[in-house]
C-alpha cells in the first residue's frame, strides 16, 4: 500500500491515498478532568474524499479498517458495486485484460432487457459501493 493506490475500506467506500502516517496520537481525558496523548504505533491511512474547484477533503482510516488496495482502480471494485450509476455485475481475471463489466438496462420497442458492457478504467467517473447502496437505501414495508 503506498500514496496514489485506491483502497476499499470497510465504512467509507474506495478512496484514493493521500497519505500514510506509520503512528498517530489519540488523546485521553482522566477521571480527574487531565488531558493527555498517548501515541498509537498503527498506521493510519489518509484519503481523497472529495476534490472540486479551489477545495478539498480528506478523510483517513486505520489499515485494519482496509479491504483492499490497489494502484488500479479497478481491483478494488466487486460485483455488486455500481460503477457510473450501473451495476456490477462480474469481474473477468481469467482472460485477457482485467475487465470490469457492468449491467445496462435497455428498453426498445420490442423488449426491456440488460446488457453487459466492459468499462475501463479511464471511463469510471463515479463509484458506489455494495456496502454504501445497503446503508442509504430505504426499504418498504420493513
Amino acid at each position: 500500500m503506498k500514496v496514489g493506490d485506491y483502497i476499499r475500506t470497510k465504512n467509507d467506500g474506495i478512496k484514493k491515498i493521500t497519505k500514510i502516517d506509520d503512528f498517530y496520537y489519540e488523546n485521553y481525558e482522566d477521571d480527574f478532568g487531565h488531558f493527555y496523548r498517548e501515541k498509537v504505533n498503527k498506521k493510519l491511512v489518509h484519503y481523497t474524499i472529495k476534490e472540486g474547484e479551489g477545495f478539498f477533503q480528506g478523510g483517513s482510516a486505520l489499515e485494519e479498517d482496509i479491504i483492499k488496495s490497489n494502484p488500479d482502480i479497478k481491483k478494488v471494485i466487486e460485483v455488486g458495486d455500481y460503477v457510473n450509476g450501473y451495476k456490477v455485475v462480474s469481474i473477468n481475471t481469467e482472460y485477457g485484460p482485467y475487465g470490469v463489466y457492468i449491467e445496462i438496462p435497455f428498453v426498445d420497442s420490442e423488449s426491456i432487457g440488460c446488457n453487459e458492457d466492459l468499462i475501463e478504467a479511464k471511463d469510471i467517473k463515479s463509484i458506489v459501493t455494495k456496502e454504501q447502496f445497503a446503508s442509504m437505501e430505504y426499504r418498504i414495508g420493513e
